[in-house]
């Protein structure tokens, strides 16, 4: 709306005086822009106003009930503390034959329980073992992949239905933020470059906008991120020198909250798509971020995507 009324006082002002041609000239030009920006962009600001005043109204109620954010937080803290100690509670659990366990969180509780159905170098315990998800947690990324639904009485009746889908898990050997290599399995989207500090971001605020908290945080990194410069190999043969902004490797299809990143890619397809975000700025994003939630930035010319399974 400030954007608009700018523009009209330019317009106004236009109107109003007499200016020599090449100040008249510029005066169009900054208008029409401020016109081009509202077209553009007012849809996704009235999306981010009404999230954020959706986020308002939950911290009102948090409010009301007496609770105290840091202590939300700490909570928060503690429970990201013991995840990794539940995932090896999961692998005594599988070896001792559970057939199916029911995870209930978001993204982060997918992937600590993923990696609780295999051992230490990646093979599975028990392979017809069942992983059911009750969706409850900040970005749902696996849960629009697989189209489970928002619901809990609904997710939970799929599960009681016993609906099942066979799926692929990537297994991702990195080095530990204190040294040494670790072994991860994933079952949705591995990416480093911008994304890896979203995620930073976005644990580090304590998750108190839902959604919005991924908005502001890829504002935040996109604004201070430098791309780098990487190699990518691909199935062992394959080797491409790039610069990137980021880089996805999708099983599943969406990461960062509801970001449409990889639109064709199969959970049971046995290969990845990997795309590649090249040297993207700070303008290139805000021009074009909306298409990543529709999956249309797939065929600009600075994103590639290729198909591997290693």
């Amino acid at each position: 709306y400030a954007i608009e009324a700018l523009a009209r006082e330019l317009e106004e002002y236009e109107a109003s005086v007499d200016l020599d041609p090449s100040r008249l000239d510029d005066v169009r030009r900054r208008r029409d822009l401020l016109f081009r920006l509202t077209k553009k962009y007012g849809a996704l600001l009235a999306d981010v106003i009404r999230t954020s005043e959706e986020a308002t109204r939950e911290l009102d109620l948090v409010d009301s009930a007496g609770l105290d954010l840091r202590q939300l937080e700490a909570r928060e803290r503690e429970a990201r503390a013991t995840l990794e100690q539940v995932a090896g509670q999961l692998t005594e659990t599988r070896r001792a034959g559970a057939e199916r366990i029911v995870a209930i969180g978001g993204d982060g509780t997918v992937n600590e329980v993923v990696n609780g159905f295999f051992d230490e170098q990646g093979t599975a315990i028990k392979p017809d073992a069942i992983f059911a998800l009750i969706p409850f947690g900040t970005g749902g990324d696996f849960r629009r992949t697989m189209n489970i639904p928002m619901e809990i009485a609904e997710a939970a009746a799929v599960i009681a239905r016993g609906h099942t889908k066979r799926i692929d898990v990537g297994k991702l050997e990195l080095t530990a933020n204190g040294g040494g290599t670790v072994l991860r399995m994933f079952a949705n989207i591995a990416s480093f470059g911008v994304s890896g500090v979203v995620d930073r971001l976005v644990n580090e605020s304590g998750k108190k906008l839902g959604r919005l908290s991924f908005m502001v945080a890829t504002a935040r990194a996109t604004w201070s991120y430098k791309n780098q410069r990487v190699a990518l190999v691909f199935d062992g043969k394959d080797r491409v020198e790039t610069t990137i902004n980021t880089v996805a490797v999708a099983n599943g299809r969406y990461f960062g909250g509801a970001m449409l990143v990889a639109p064709n890619a199969e959970v049971d397809d046995g290969a990845f798509d990997v795309v590649a975000m090249g040297d993207l700025t700070f303008g290139d994003l805000l021009t074009s971020g909306r298409r990543l939630y529709k999956g249309t930035h797939i065929g600009m010319d600075k994103v590639s995507v290729r198909r591997a399974k290693l």
